[in-house]
């Protein structure tokens, strides 16, 4: 099934179809069709804050109630000489409504930029105010200054003024706006190409109108009608109800772009008052006016090239001390600039550094699709040993490349590492805990249903043991467990894993293992602690039961069920006689878990 067009794409299709047919279709100069299209973004906007709950409702309303107001101004100006027989006279109603606009639409405006921008943004209100000034003053020229010269009543001259001041009022929000830290999504784009066409298409109405020459064109009432269509996208677009908000990491940074237009501002009134003394004929002024903007280009660019001497120095001095690595990166991937941090850490070049061929894949890959979550790779340092570096890229503003930083984290995983070992490890022996063993046996288990293998679990601790800590101290004890812990370890496989549960509690993992390869480990246990171990200064016997428990293929077993059977084994073992091990058969041992149960 076709899907539907979306309200803001089907509200684009049909006001543009609506501004041909003003100006070249059927509908040729229709008022009414023009006030149709003038009062749309006022729904349009209502229905957008409804849809969408923008978290700048106020000024998107705002910019409704001075779409209203013009709306309302159009009302009177069409229908007074139809109901009254007369001409409009000037000034009138009317021209307070449309005047009204102006206040309206530059609150909407000012209470966004305020949102937009995160902080005191004043470098951008200073950039604003540049540009702001400097396309003012032709409107000033062409417009304002032939009003106050006009000979005309002190409420008609007011008026007559109102408008283009209206507009520089309405130029500078929307200047603010476009130089803001916001984002820059569809909405912004459509709202502020909506009120720079309404702005020129109200200056050169007013200039024909100064002129007496304006005679119904059309193509400036087409202006009107794309600006209301625009205007009515940009609310019914989704990217309205993040208008208002500030984009992530953005600032108002003096781009290249930037640079341009704010020299081009400064630029308009020298070149204003060179065309008037061309025009006079005033040769004395204009060599005067042309010596200046001569002078101006020159300390402009001299102040260009200190301020980016500095920028360099500041720039130099802060990288050659940093112990980052800090590079800066072409798409490509090839390095345009590197810190003194990069010799000084890895002595050669960083692509040559990688300790795989995969990490430097990794990072080529990265700054290829622009990634900016950091990663990890592996350098070899000058002195030829391994560190892990944590990279990050970072676009850079007005540039083609990235700026790459690494930084080494090398002592951060060792840490990771040993708090890993020490949450998984015995801190006296060094052994595996209980933990640990849990988990290796819950994959053997896992393993052992996949594949027709048998694991076996023994358990032993140590007779005696209490006595030992009762009457040579507790510090003859650990030493007596980390004996037992080292021969353990000797009588061990690679695959296996042999555990301190706690106290004198000791647990050996055996995988792949079945009966007859458990009890040969439990005799070479039993043999192995049955020498006397030497610890504070004397001999000490010790001597050890050993319960082994065997996990079948077809068993449903958990860790710690094979654990608790290989306990259960033990404490046979000791009722037999010390020193000896039993293996675990579930019908004897079935009546000794009935009783334990019940006692529970």
């Amino acid at each position: 099934m076709a899907r539907r067009p979306a309200p803001w794409t089907l509200h684009l299709v049909l006001g543009l179809a609506a501004c041909v047919a003003f100006a070249l279709g059927p509908l040729r100069g229709d008022p009414l069709l023009m006030g149709v299209v003038a009062f749309s973004p006022v729904p349009a906007i209502v229905a957008g804050v409804l849809m969408h709950r923008p978290a700048a409702k106020t000024a998107w309303l705002l910019l409704a109630v001075g779409s209203l107001l013009f709306c309302a101004g159009d009302l009177y100006t069409y229908t007074y000489p139809t109901l009254s027989g007369n001409a409009v006279p000037f000034p009138s109603p009317g021209d307070a409504l449309y005047l009204g606009v102006y206040p309206a639409m530059m609150a909407g405006l000012l209470l966004m930029v305020r949102r937009r921008s995160s902080g005191r943004d004043r470098r951008g209100l200073v950039d604003g105010l540049v540009l702001t000034f400097g396309l003012a003053l032709p409107i000033w020229v062409l417009l304002i200054a032939p009003h106050l010269h006009q000979d005309q009543g002190l409420l008609a001259k007011a008026v007559s003024i109102g408008y283009p001041m209206g507009d520089l009022i309405l130029l500078g929000a929307v200047v603010r706006l476009a130089l803001d830290g916001g984002r820059r999504e569809p909405a912004f784009v459509l709202l502020t190409s909506s009120i720079g066409l309404l702005l020129a298409a109200d200056v050169v109405y007013g200039l024909l109108m100064l002129h007496d020459a304006f005679d119904h064109q059309l193509w400036i009432g087409g202006l009107f009608i794309s600006s209301y269509v625009l205007w009515g996208a940009a609310a019914l677009h989704p990217s309205m109800a993040r208008l208002a908000e500030p984009a992530p990491a953005r600032e108002s940074v003096l781009t290249h772009f930037r640079l341009v237009l704010l020299f081009g501002a400064s630029l308009i009134p020298p070149v204003i008052a060179i065309f008037v003394d061309v025009v006079d004929r005033d040769f004395d002024s204009l060599a005067i006016e042309l010596s200046a903007l001569v002078l101006f280009a020159f300390v402009l660019v001299r102040t260009a090239g200190l301020h980016a001497r500095r920028a360099d120095a500041r720039f130099g001095a802060l990288v050659s001390q940093a112990s980052d690595l800090i590079l800066i990166v072409d798409p490509q991937g090839g390095v345009t600039y590197s810190s003194p941090s990069v010799e000084r850490t890895l002595g050669r070049a960083l692509l040559d550094s990688f300790a795989s061929e995969d990490d430097r894949e990794r990072l080529l890959s990265a700054v290829g699709s622009a990634a900016p979550s950091p990663f990890e790779c592996v350098l070899t340092g000058a002195d030829g040993a391994p560190r892990a570096f944590e990279f990050r890229l970072t676009g850079l503003v007005d540039d083609d490349g990235f700026l790459l930083t690494a930084r080494d984290v090398s002592a951060r995983k060792a840490l990771e590492a040993e708090l890993t070992r020490q949450a998984f490890h015995d801190p006296l022996t060094g052994l595996p805990n209980r933990p640990m063993l849990l988990e290796r046996t819950r994959q053997a288990l896992a393993r052992g249903r996949r594949e027709p293998v048998t694991h076996a679990m023994l358990f032993l601790d140590l007779d005696g043991f209490k006595g030992i800590n009762d009457t040579l101290g507790h510090a003859v004890g650990d030493e007596v467990l980390v004996a037992v812990a080292r021969r353990l370890d000797t009588v061990v496989r690679a695959t296996d894993t042999a555990a301190r549960l706690g106290g004198d509690e000791f647990a050996i993992l055996l995988e792949s293992a079945g009966r007859e390869e458990a009890e040969a480990a439990a005799q070479r246990v039993l043999s192995v602690l049955s020498a006397p171990l030497l610890a504070g200064g004397r001999e000490i016997a010790v001597h050890t039961s050993v319960g082994v428990a065997l996990a079948l293929p077809d068993e449903a077993r958990t860790a710690d069920e094979l654990i608790r059977d290989a306990d259960a084994a033990m404490y046979a073992a000791k009722r037999g006689g010390k020193g000896t091990y039993h293996v675990f058969e579930p019908a004897k041992h079935a009546d000794v878990f009935g009783s334990q149960q019940a006692q529970a």
